[in-house]
């Protein structure tokens, strides 16, 4: 058997696209980095693993690959609200516009 201790850090710094998932109900800090797009998958994923986030930074300057054509089923809709229920602030560092919209 292999056993593992839960991950108690509050900080979780240079989170990149090869996250794998998992829950961090400890950590209230994330800043993302990554020289690959970030998906909106991604960013559901994100705030799964992370209930308890406060603190988000995101740094990517790739736009998010074929954004302006995707959008979700009926009613020409843009892909659905990702919800940060504990979010206090959202730092936007050296970014693609795609991010900030």
């Amino acid at each position: 058997h292999i056993y593992t201790y839960p991950y108690t850090m509050i900080h979780y710094d240079n989170l990149t696209n090869n996250f794998s998932d998992g829950l961090f109900q400890c950590v209230q800090t994330v800043k993302l980095f990554d020289e690959r797009p970030f998906e909106h998958t991604f960013f559901m994923r994100i705030s799964q693993a992370f209930p308890f986030l406060k603190y988000l930074t995101v740094s990517n300057w790739q736009p998010q690959n074929g954004k302006q054509h995707q959008k979700f089923n009926d009613n020409n809709q843009d892909f659905p609200i990702i919800e940060y229920p504990h979010l206090i602030r959202l730092h936007l560092l050296h970014i693609h516009y795609d991010y900030a919209e």
